[in-house]
């Protein structure tokens, strides 16, 4: 794979720099076959950085599967991999820490010693970061950063208004704010930044006084910390909100979403998600899980192994959309699942507390209520068995919508293998978008032309559909005889990346 370039269809990006996360990481020679538990979690058509083989030449970024695993596409090349570049880790004990490549360049693939060394990891960043704030390390810890000595953390109930820093806290950096009250100001003067813990669950309101980093109320709970710095006198800008039960943090990159694949054995009650995070569907936090989530077809109940229906009861050959949820007050991140394509139910078997949701994929069940077996590939989803949606004679020249095995409530990318058969007059045919003006095909505007009795046109067509999940097609003459044959393979789901 080229250096500088993206494939989208796997949310994969083929730069030097900085590879695409990946699902786990090795942590001692492994055979490179077969699906397995890497570092605590079972892959699934995973993505894993391999960095501890005995032979060094087989270290790399690969794609797992049943067989032998082959080397993922943006790490496969001569021209994929240099001293330096770095590997983000999504799932596992080693989740959030980053790798990187130590040997020489130039590195060719399969042939160079190819080894891996600790760039970043989030525990050790913890770690350094709680030796400094310990009360028998401060003054060593302050000299490091070179600042002056200051007072004792002192404790500052929440009120429901201002919040006197001035006459309350007026030498120390350091307070933690207790009650569950809603604070919509400081009294401070400008210039100070104060480093606050919050030991309450209390609300940081957004106004003019208070500015967030989301422009959103806040409602810390215990454990949370952040840095309030005061642009001028009585007004503060909140800053570095970091919450104690996740690592949840303010997005920057706008709907992000790595990892997450679902996966089911088909005919069956259960269907699971694979560790990955994704921006929310506000792009106000990441949403993570380290570890694999399994969910069945009951009623949702926290935690792998339950329930995941949001509302009512599951229902036979039926479209359902998957969300990864999060609760801001304690921080637990599950999965569900929901007849809804834009938001999950909460306040019934989902507590009202979970505000924060991810659309990841959609799954459909069938007669008997049960997960039928696909595949996913990043954005890609292909059923095991392939759908015939249409099989028609004689359509006639009108503009018809043809509905598809695709997910109802979302516009898809349909791909679908189409047979057209010519029985007495020539004629062209042509599918489209039904969001697009309706157009008679011609010659120059078709998907297939037909020009001989007898004959037929067939090959693999990709089409947005609507929200109905149909496409709509027409052809510019008919026979009694002209038939039309689509049968659907799949679809591709962007599934909020673009919004």
């Amino acid at each position: 794979m080229a250096s500088a370039t993206t494939d989208r269809r796997l949310g994969l990006v083929g730069d030097k720099g900085m590879k695409a996360p990946v699902d786990c990481a090795t942590t001692a020679n492994i055979a490179l076959s077969g699906e397995q538990t890497i570092d605590g979690v079972l892959t699934s058509s995973s993505r894993v950085l391999v960095k501890n083989q005995a032979n060094p030449v087989q270290n790399g970024i690969y794609r797992t599967n049943t067989g032998s695993w082959t080397r993922d596409i943006d790490a496969n090349g001569n021209y994929d991999l240099v001293c330096g570049t770095l590997v983000p880790i999504a799932g596992g004990a080693q989740a959030f820490g980053i790798y990187q490549i130590t040997s020489a360049g130039p590195i060719t693939v399969d042939t160079t010693a190819i080894t891996f060394g600790v760039a970043f990891t989030a525990q050790a960043v913890s770690a350094y970061v709680q030796t400094l704030l310990a009360a028998a390390n401060a003054s060593a810890a302050r000299a490091i950063l070179g600042v002056a000595p200051r007072a004792a953390r002192i404790d500052i109930a929440s009120v429901a208004g201002t919040v006197d820093l001035t006459d309350n806290a007026p030498d120390t950096d350091d307070i933690r704010i207790t009650g569950a009250l809603a604070i919509t100001g400081f009294t401070v003067v400008i210039g100070r930044v104060i480093r606050v813990s919050a030991g309450g669950a209390f609300t940081l309101k957004n106004n003019a006084n208070i500015v967030t980093q989301t422009g959103a109320d806040i409602v810390a709970a215990a454990g949370d910390t952040f840095m309030l710095r005061a642009t001028s006198a009585n007004t503060v800008e909140v800053m570095n909100y970091s919450s104690l039960a996740t690592t949840a943090a303010t997005v920057t990159t706008r709907s992000y979403l790595a990892g997450l694949t679902l996966s089911t054995a088909g005919s069956s009650a259960t269907i699971s998600v694979s560790p990955g995070l994704a921006a929310d569907s506000a792009n106000a936090v990441l949403i993570s899980t380290a570890s694999s989530i399994s969910k069945t077809t009951s009623a949702w109940a926290v935690g792998t192994g339950n329930g995941g229906l949001d509302t009512g009861a599951i229902a036979n050959n039926t479209w359902y959309h998957h969300y990864l949820i999060r609760r801001p007050d304690t921080g637990v991140v599950d999965e569900c699942f929901s007849t809804s394509a834009s938001a999950p139910t909460f306040g019934g078997n989902i507590p009202a507390a979970y505000t924060q949701y991810r659309r990841i994929g959609s799954g459909k069940t069938n007669g008997s209520a049960q997960w039928v077996l696909f595949q996913q590939y990043g954005d890609f989803f292909f059923w095991d068995v392939p759908v015939q949606d249409v099989n028609v004679t004689g359509p006639g020249t009108a503009a018809v919508l043809r509905t598809i095995s695709t997910p109802l409530g979302v516009k898809c990318e349909a791909i679908i293998n189409v047979a057209i058969g010519y029985a007495g007059t020539n004629y062209n045919w042509l599918a489209t978008c039904p969001d697009q003006t309706d157009s008679a095909p011609t010659s120059a505007l078709c998907t297939f032309p037909i020009f001989s009795a007898g004959t037929q046109a067939d090959g693999q067509i990709r089409v947005m559909t609507n929200t109905s999940s149909q496409i709509r097609t027409r052809q510019s003459n008919s026979a009694a005889g002209d038939s039309t044959n689509m049968i659907t393979t799949g679809w591709r789901d962007t599934r909020g990346r673009d919004a």
